[in-house]
């Protein structure tokens, strides 16, 4: 392994724990504020790899993570069309990072994740990352980021955690 190859795997490892902690956060602020971390650590990873389009498009997810943070405190950042203005922009970074038909997989991904984050609910945003990061993970394995596939395994099982744990109590 080349010195390049252990930072880049080294820093996956980190952005692996970060996900892992975020979705066992209560709030959709405190996921997003430790998802943007580990994305801005997953953005390196890719480079490095030379997985281009996953890290372009996770730019866009970093941009993405930090409207949605401050959506409810500046008013424009709210308003209904963003969401699908950064799908958009994600689809066009997708195409113009083409690097093959595993592209639409984290350009999907991506793009469905951005919606769905725009929801101020947590309980939805877990349901939908089990559709985005099975996407994300079948991309990663065709890269291969070996840190990425764990990562979207984890993130998939942690979800399915929080599901449990946040479930609404069923009235007897």
């Amino acid at each position: 392994m080349t010195p390049v190859e252990i930072i880049a795997h080294s820093l996956s490892v980190v952005a692996v724990i970060l996900t892992l902690i975020s979705y066992q956060l209560r709030t959709q602020k405190q996921i997003i504020l430790v998802l943007t971390l580990a994305t801005s650590l997953f953005i390196v990873h890719y480079f490095l790899m030379g997985a281009y389009p996953g890290a372009i498009l996770n730019i866009v997810c970093i941009i993405r993570n930090i409207i949605y943070y401050f959506k409810k405190t500046v008013k424009p950042l709210a308003h209904k069309a963003i969401p699908y203005v950064l799908a958009v922009i994600i689809a066009g970074l997708g195409a113009l990072s083409w690097t093959g038909p595993e592209t639409l997989l984290v350009l999907f991904g991506l793009a469905i994740n951005t919606v769905f984050m725009s929801i101020d609910n947590p309980q939805l945003l877990r349901k939908s990352l089990l559709l985005t990061c099975t996407m994300i993970l079948i991309y990663n394995a065709t890269v291969p980021s070996w840190g990425g596939m764990v990562n979207e395994s984890i993130a998939i099982t942690s979800a399915i955690i929080g599901l449990i744990r946040y479930r609404k109590k069923r009235e007897a």
